[in-house]
């Protein structure tokens, strides 16, 4: 398989191919073996692509401080009560789109006697026991969102949240008004409760009128003695038929 060219051992060309078929150097002629070296051949590489692409940017810095918004409520049942058998609980449910994590807070109502504020602390919320979680995907209006064995059933958003949505491709369904709390309703029907006077502040009435007299200017009048009517004489002084005289004033 080797043979010797001044010194150097080179492998012998074989004669023939495989099956003793004829080479394919051997079928070409001479001018088709000179047209090989005008021939332009193809490149084993890719050619340089110019196409100008986008710096890659993290979620966490794409959507920084980016929050969905969505408005929603849920029923509470209310036991042993003569006033209101249910509640209406408004909340204000934030998804965070830098790492998909989603808090519920509960505004405050004034003398409601509940515990509001934080319902629920930030986190990536599971949706099922499959290990899921909850998306920006998962959200509508409309819908029931069931979190930890409540269902907040949302109403409406905000424009952001809107915008959001509908450039992602999300159809929204119609925002639906927020309904009212029956108790609080009833509560601002109810009659205001009765103001009674403030007591006189003995105090100040004592540095206010210290060192101050009524003056005593009185002065004798002779009043209409008819006013007591002690005698029949009184009641004749005022009272006489003579001064019931038709025509005169």
């Amino acid at each position: 398989t080797l043979t010797y060219k001044n010194g150097f051992a080179l492998p012998r060309r074989p004669s023939a191919g495989i099956g003793q078929e004829p080479l394919v150097s051997e079928q070409l002629s001479l001018p088709e073996i000179s047209e090989l070296s005008f021939e332009k051949p193809d490149l084993t590489y890719h050619l340089d692509d110019k196409t100008v692409y986008k710096d890659f940017i993290p979620a966490y810095v794409a959507f920084d401080k980016k929050v969905l918004r969505f408005f929603a409520y849920f029923l509470e049942d209310v036991w042993n009560s003569p006033d209101e058998d249910h509640r209406i609980r408004p909340v204000v449910i934030y998804y965070f789109l830098e790492d998909d994590s989603m808090c519920i807070w509960e505004s405050a109502v004034m003398n409601s006697g509940i515990s509001q504020g934080k319902r629920l602390k930030r986190h990536r919320v599971p949706k099922n026991d499959s290990g899921d979680y909850y998306h920006w995907k998962d959200f509508n209006l409309g819908i029931d969102l069931e979190v930890y064995g409540y269902k907040y059933h949302i109403t409406h958003c905000d424009t952001f949240t809107k915008d959001f949505m509908e450039h992602e491709g999300i159809v929204l369904n119609e925002p639906e008004p927020m309904p009212e709390d029956p108790y609080i309703k009833h509560r601002q029907l109810s009659p205001p409760p009765r103001i009674t006077s403030p007591t006189p502040n003995i105090t100040h009435r004592f540095l206010t009128m210290d060192h101050k007299k009524i003056p005593k200017k009185l002065k004798s009048e002779t009043a209409p003695s008819c006013i007591m009517e002690l005698t029949k004489k009184d009641v004749d002084e005022y009272y006489s038929p003579k001064d019931f005289q038709l025509g005169q004033k």
